[in-house]
């Protein structure tokens, strides 16, 4: 980073070629010799022509995006976007003591698993098969994609504890829960690549540079979100509770026809 200390000499913001070079002025004519009303008309002229370019701007930007074809989701109906601070700090319901933040991300995550029909697995692109789980009471089980990114997070949350959350697993389960990890790191990698927030943050010098932090990233930016509480209340009308509901058995398991099992 360059020095703070240094100086530079600072350069009026008035002073650009608009101010010398009359916008669209015949050369014959100086600002002096314009007469008032050809001088009204003129920046009448000029204020019209910026509004069009704004207007044009947003609607090729708004164009841009329609030209995009939407996918398929069964939640399209409660979808909807809102500006808001890109930061306003940290949720106090995810910091703090362990049990507050568990029972923080249960609660988050109570929609991972949501009951769809049919119809929505075809328009969904989904294989209809008997591999496909069924809850017992019918439908289909499906996960948005925003709560497997979230359950992706949690898994690496836990996974810095885990003598808590994971103390006298098997081997071949740490094996599997580090193939899971490597598997929620990519998928959220390519979800924040695919959604790749533009807002930004500026960093800034809190200490010394020899003390630990020294540095931190603050914003007044506003970025754009999907309305949450919409999206997270329609999932919540059709969630399977964890480790309650129970699904048909799959086309692998050697159990008597009708047997059920619990879907974990």
């Amino acid at each position: 980073m360059g020095k703070f200390e240094e100086k530079y000499e600072e350069v009026p913001s008035s002073d650009s070629l608009e101010s010398h070079e009359p916008f669209l002025s015949h050369p014959r004519f100086t600002v002096q010799s314009e007469h008032k009303a050809f001088r009204m008309l003129r920046y009448g002229v000029v204020t019209v022509l910026v509004i069009y370019a704004a207007a044009a701007t947003g609607a090729l930007v708004w164009l841009s995006r329609q030209r995009v074809p939407q996918p398929y989701t069964p939640a399209s109906s409660v979808i909807s976007y809102r500006r808001q601070p890109l930061y306003f700090g940290e949720d106090k319901s995810f910091s703090g003591s362990p049990d507050h933040v568990d029972r923080a991300w249960r609660q988050l995550l109570e929609p991972l698993n949501i009951r769809t029909s049919y119809q929505e697995q075809l328009a969904a692109h989904a294989e209809i098969t008997d591999e496909i789980l069924q809850p017992s009471d019918g439908g289909y089980v499906g996960v948005l994609s925003v709560y497997h990114e979230l359950h992706c997070l949690d898994t690496l949350r836990m996974n810095m504890d885990p003598e808590r959350y994971y103390a006298g697993i098997s081997e071949a389960e740490k094996q599997n829960n580090i193939v899971h990890m490597t598997h929620c790191v990519d998928t959220i990698r390519r979800s924040l690549m695919c959604k790749a927030d533009p807002a930004m943050y500026t960093g800034y010098w809190i200490a010394n540079h020899t003390v630990i932090p020294s540095k931190e990233l603050r914003s007044n930016s506003d970025t754009i979100c999907v309305n949450w509480e919409a999206l997270d209340g329609w999932a919540r009308e059709r969630l399977l509770p964890a480790d309650k509901y129970k699904v048909k058995p799959g086309p692998f398991e050697n159990q008597m026809p009708g047997h059920h099992h619990h879907h974990g």
